[in-house]
């Protein structure tokens, strides 16, 4: 995952400023934001038993997401200078690690978001 993200990167060099949403928001030019807020939770990662009903299901759409990203990576790790032999050994090591969860794992997201101020 390290070498996905450090490709992506290089590809999108703004990439890391989603660290950073809440203060580019909060210096947007005009202030036009009345309020910008956010939380973070976790999402299982994978089609476990365990959890409720909500969970099983955002485990399972997290699973299925997580093949989609798994099939682009090669072409991004490709793109970036990785040796072919490097690609395809990662790759079947995320792919093995995706389709039989040993462990149980969660994606930590960050949400953000800002409503606009009303026109006066």
């Amino acid at each position: 995952m390290m070498a996905y993200l450090e490709a992506a990167t290089k590809r999108n060099p703004s990439l890391s400023n989603l660290k950073n949403v809440s203060e580019i928001l909060e210096t947007t030019a005009g202030a036009p934001w009345g309020a910008i807020e956010g939380t973070t939770f976790f999402l299982p990662f994978g089609p476990y038993e365990s959890g409720n009903e909500t969970e099983r299901l955002a485990g399972r759409l997290m699973h299925q997401s997580a093949l989609k990203v798994l099939a682009a990576a090669p072409a991004v790790l490709l793109g970036s200078g990785y040796d072919t032999g490097y690609i395809n050994r990662l790759t079947a090591m995320a792919l093995d690690e995706i389709e039989n969860c040993r462990v149980i794992n969660f994606m930590k997201c960050i949400v953000i978001w800002a409503v606009k101020k009303k026109a006066d």
